[in-house]
């Protein structure tokens, strides 16, 4: 590594520009000279050489780009998206914030994640709805709740506000819960976070990405990495362990750079294959879905791990549901009716008031699954390639801290203590981290028998024909009693008075991006229905209610 020290040299301010600040004042001038403001971020022209190119455009790649420069001074930095900025998981996810893990590595490393996701707004100066209203991990069994007293003493050791509640605290945290005895799976306690909350996962890649382009940072979209330039290694082409990066080839020209950092989560043993790095990670889908928008009624974030499911309401009033990857390794990110019944059925056993509520839409996206459900960061065999990958379902909870530690791994060259545990060289040493138990909902466990396994995508199958007089429509027409209406609260559920829903700000604050509930960028290709949302069902939405997606699960 001798050979980047003197590479790596920080540059002057001078590349920095001050971006439009946003505030009351400013709104009120531009409103008064009627004077539009600028865009979010340049469009630079590709240059044939950066001190760091970056490889993903989501939380992990911008915010490694904005702390080298904005706490390292690196600006000659690069950052390489194939589609636009957050396309990928950053704007898949469902914006739940942790730091009430198992281990004292993973405590660590993610309490400092939530503390800079608590001061993002002031610092960069962009609101990203960050939304503490606790977080609340439901036991349905006596093996679950000495989990979660385990858990609760680990995070104490760790000075972090977690304990654990009895069934009568939940219901007075989330009314809407059946905590009864009669249930199927009935509430015995619950793990409750206090700091934990929901955050706008597409403003938070927004305000890393104006930071770090007013810093200097170069932001190429569409720009896709087809192979990495690696020379002197081991393997007959020169890459693999022994060599050293050189450069990456893309579908806009060569780049020549001495470090290239692999952020590309579901797609990391693609990337790392490129340059002969193998990785013990598959890639699953992790679907999730969202509702029509309600009266505001649950005030914290709920999760079951017996159940497989986890669910918070937006600021919008939708319901945001989501449950455990799909066991099978995979690059399809569609939706599948199997999903949404099983949701169903269990969001209902939790939250019986919810059985006339409508699904809006269902996404997917894709996770990087280790053996111990803890990342891979740091260095790897080749010199200059360095990896952010092996996230899994925690990614984005750990977006800022990856970020800026990665940052300072690069410009130091040394491996900073809070990562030290998740080096790639733990597999072969046997030194494990451990974090299924963690886990919000019980997850598929990935092979390791294999390393870098490389998922074989998935068949693409036609749409289902459209019967006649099929409709489009999300909402039913003529609700049947109970039922909830948008802007309403459903039956059962307290403060059900009507009340107006009104979108968030952000949704409008820059129409081309994701809005909430992750959407994938409309795919030109051809089909039946003509253009669809890559990442999403073919078909039109569901209109039917919670209570008979469930129905058609029993059914079978």
């Amino acid at each position: 590594m001798g050979r980047l020290r003197g590479i790596l040299s920080p540059v002057s301010a001078l590349k920095r520009h001050r971006p439009a600040r946003y505030s009351a004042v400013g709104l009120f001038t531009r409103g008064l000279r009627n004077k539009s403001w600028p865009r979010v971020w340049r469009e630079p022209e590709l240059k044939a050489s950066y001190d760091v190119v970056i490889v993903g455009g989501g939380v992990h790649g911008l915010a490694a780009a904005y702390y080298l420069a904005a706490n390292h001074g690196i600006t000659d930095v690069a950052v390489l998206e194939m589609a636009y900025l957050g396309s990928g998981g950053s704007g898949r996810n469902t914006a739940i914030v942790r730091s009430n893990y198992l281990t004292p590595e993973g405590v660590a490393f993610y309490d400092r994640s939530l503390d800079l996701y608590k001061t993002m707004s002031a610092d960069l100066n962009l609101n990203v709805m960050f939304s503490e209203r606790g977080h609340m991990t439901l036991a349905h069994t006596d093996g679950a709740l000495r989990t979660m007293r385990w858990r609760a003493e680990v995070n104490k050791l760790q000075d972090i506000d977690s304990s654990m509640i009895d069934p009568d605290e939940v219901k007075k945290l989330a009314p809407s819960l059946d905590t009864s005895s009669n249930t199927r799976y009935p509430i015995l306690g619950a793990l409750y976070h206090p700091p934990g909350g929901t955050i706008r996962h597409d403003a938070v890649v927004w305000a890393y990405a104006r930071a770090a382009d007013a810093h200097g940072v170069d932001l190429h979209q569409l720009t896709e990495v087809l192979d990495i330039k690696v020379e002197g290694g081991d393997d007959p082409d020169g890459k693999g362990t022994g060599g050293r990066v050189v450069g990456v080839r893309t579908n806009r020209g060569d780049i020549s750079a001495p470090i290239v950092v692999n952020c590309t989560a579901g797609w990391a043993t693609t990337i790392s294959d490129m340059a002969g790095v193998r990785l013990p990670i598959t890639t699953h889908p992790l679907q999730a879905a969202v509702t029509e928008p309600v009266k505001m009624f649950l005030p914290t974030v709920v999760v079951s791990g017996s159940l497989h499911v986890y669910v918070s309401q937006t600021d919008r009033g939708e319901l945001v549901f989501g449950a455990s990857v799909d066991p099978y390794a995979t690059y399809d990110m569609r939706g599948s009716l199997e999903f949404t019944e099983e949701l169903a059925g269990h969001v209902l056993e939790l939250m019986p008031g919810l059985s006339q509520l409508r699904l809006l839409r269902q996404w997917a996206g894709l996770c990087d699954m280790t053996p111990d459900y803890s990342p891979v960061m740091g260095f790897t065999p080749v010199d200059g390639f360095l990896c952010d990958v092996g996230w899994g379902t925690y990614g984005f909870k750990a977006g800022p801290v990856s970020g800026e530690q990665m940052a300072k791994c690069i410009a130091e060259q040394t491996t900073p203590e809070l990562i030290a545990p998740f080096t790639l060289s733990r597999f072969a040493a046997g030194t494990l981290v451990g974090e299924k138990g963690a886990a919000a909902v019980g997850h598929a466990t990935p092979p390791t028998s294999r390393t870098g396994a490389r998922p074989t995508p998935a068949p693409i199958r036609p749409p289902p024909p459209r019967r006649s007089g099929a409709t489009t429509s999300t909402f039913a027409t003529t609700p049947r009693a109970g039922c909830a209406k948008p802007g309403t609260a459903p039956t059962g559920v307290a403060g059900s008075s009507p009340s107006s829903v009104t979108p968030s700000p952000a949704s409008s604050a820059n129409h081309h991006c994701p809005a909430p509930g992750p959407r994938g960028q409309v795919d030109e290709r051809a089909s039946p229905r003509g253009p669809t949302r890559r990442g999403h069902r073919s078909r039109p939405p569901t209109s039917v209610p919670l209570e008979r997606q469930a129905d058609r699960r029993l059914r079978r």
